[in-house]
C-alpha cells in the first residue's frame, strides 16, 4: 500500500487498485490503465411457453422469452425455411419479452420454418413451426347402398399440401348407427347399420389438417333394400 500525492489529488493505492481521494477536483480523478469492470450482457432465455407446431390464418401467435437481467438491446425475430438463410420479421426491445403476430400476416409462403431470436451477442433457437393457411380439400359427395341393412363404404379421401388430414362429423345420420370413421381420426373405412332406420340416411363431414383448417362439406347419401 502506498500514498501518492499531487497538487490536486491524493491517491491511496491498494493491491493495484486506485481509490481516489480527491482533495479539490473530483471530476479529474483518474488512474490510467485500470478499466472499469463491465457488467455481463443480459441473457435471453427460451420461455416455458413454446411456439405451436403449426398455425393457420386466424391464429394469433405469441413469441415469448425470458430476460435474465436488464438490457437495452434490440431483438431480431427471425425465420428461415432452410435453417441457413434468415429473414427478420421484426425488431423489438429485449426487455419487452414478447412479440405477437397474426399468422395471416406472416411474410413467408406456407411451409415449415425455423424461428429464432437474435441480438448482437446471442442467437436463441425457438423451434420449427408449420405455417399452413390453406384449407384441405375433401372428396366428392358419395351415394352408397346395400341390399342389406349394413352398408360398408370408404370415404373419398381429403388431401392437404402440408399434413395428413383427419375427418370430423358435421351432420350425423338421423337414424341408424355409423361406426369406424369420422371420429376425429384419419380412418376412412365406415360401416353403417340401418337397423331401426327407415328409408334412407345421409351424413356430412369435413377434412381437417394439422393446423386446424377445415375443408368444405362433403355428403354421403346412404340407402338400403333391393326391389
Amino acid at each position: 500500500m502506498a500514498l501518492l500525492r499531487s497538487w490536486s489529488h491524493t491517491f491511496l493505492v491498494v493491491s493495484n487498485r486506485a481509490i481516489c481521494l480527491c482533495a479539490f477536483m473530483m471530476a479529474g480523478c483518474q488512474f490510467e490503465g485500470l478499466p472499469l469492470a463491465a457488467s455481463d450482457p443480459a441473457q435471453i432465455l427460451v420461455s416455458d411457453d413454446p411456439l405451436p407446431t403449426s398455425i393457420k390464418s386466424d391464429d394469433d401467435v405469441d413469441i415469448v422469452w425470458d430476460l435474465d437481467g436488464s438490457s437495452n438491446e434490440t431483438v431480431d425475430v427471425q425465420y428461415s425455411a432452410d435453417g441457413s438463410s434468415w429473414s427478420t420479421m421484426s425488431q423489438v426491445a429485449a426487455s419487452a419479452e414478447t412479440f405477437n403476430f397474426l399468422a395471416a400476416s406472416f411474410p413467408g409462403a406456407d411451409g415449415s420454418y425455423e424461428f429464432r431470436l437474435r441480438t448482437d451477442t446471442q442467437e436463441v433457437e425457438l423451434g420449427a413451426v408449420i405455417v399452413d393457411r390453406t384449407p384441405p380439400t375433401v372428396g366428392a359427395d358419395q351415394a352408397e347402398g346395400s341390399c342389406t341393412q349394413t352398408i360398408t363404404f370408404t370415404l373419398n379421401a381429403g388431401t392437404d399440401a402440408l399434413s395428413a388430414v383427419t375427418y370430423t362429423m358435421i351432420t350425423p345420420p338421423a337414424s341408424g348407427v355409423l361406426s369406424g370413421c369420422l371420429d376425429g381420426t384419419s380412418t376412412t373405412a365406415c360401416s353403417y347399420s340401418a337397423v331401426g332406420a327407415v328409408g334412407s340416411a345421409s351424413i356430412q363431414y369435413r377434412a381437417v389438417d394439422a393446423a386446424g383448417n377445415q375443408s368444405g362439406l362433403a355428403t354421403v347419401n346412404l340407402s338400403w333394400g333391393c326391389n
